[in-house]
């Protein structure tokens, strides 16, 4: 007989095929200049800010409707990295909806847990002289290698995400969770399993 557990997942892969299904993979290039980084806190995006050395190594679990429901600190106004900024969080389960290169040169991934419930998770380029720095370059580029293998068939599966919290302004970003939160860098992902049709 299912378990609780498993009959969540089988109605959440339901869910996802009644939503999303027939959409089709593959990465979508919004990159117009190859050039590398954004504007505004990229230090703190990338971890590569010296307060990123505060950032606690053990990564928490925890599902993305408990995430994008967290209470969170205001931005920090310059290059400053807030309190909950300085934790790694671990999502078990989730459907990759849409994948976008952008103009930064991150790929944009929008992930989805079966209930509608979106986040923003975003893979920095490792080429980009800013990224190298970071306290998690080696991770960052397995994970965009691991992105990158999936990046045709990713509706085809369900991942585990690994990334580091990170509180963004609202700009129109697509899959934007309602509290702006993101994982921002992503420093582990991993296919879990094979979506099976229903």
């Amino acid at each position: 007989m299912p378990t609780t557990k498993a009959k969540k997942i089988t109605i959440g892969a339901v869910t996802y095929f009644l939503v999303f299904g027939g959409a089709g993979a593959g990465l979508i290039d919004r990159d117009r200049d190859d050039k590398c980084r954004g504007s505004q806190r990229w230090d703190v995006k990338v971890a590569s800010d010296e307060a990123a050395e505060e950032i606690v190594q053990k990564a928490r679990v925890i599902t993305l409707e408990e995430l994008i429901a967290y209470r969170t600190d205001t931005i920090p106004k310059g290059n400053a990295r807030s309190y909950s900024e300085r934790f790694i969080y671990t999502i078990k389960n989730i459907f990759i909806t849409h994948a976008i290169l952008e103009n930064d040169n991150d790929i944009h991934l929008v992930i989805e847990d079966g209930n509608k419930n979106t986040l923003i998770a975003e893979i920095p380029d490792i080429d980009c002289e800013i990224t190298k720095d970071s306290r998690f370059a080696k991770r960052i580029a397995t994970a965009r290698k691991t992105f990158v293998r999936y990046q045709d068939t990713y509706d085809k599966y369900r991942f585990d995400i690994t990334g580091v919290f990170f509180k963004d302004k609202p700009h129109g970003q697509t899959g934007r969770a309602p509290n702006n939160v993101e994982l921002h860098p992503v420093i582990s992902l991993t296919k879990v399993e094979k979506i099976q049709p229903q």
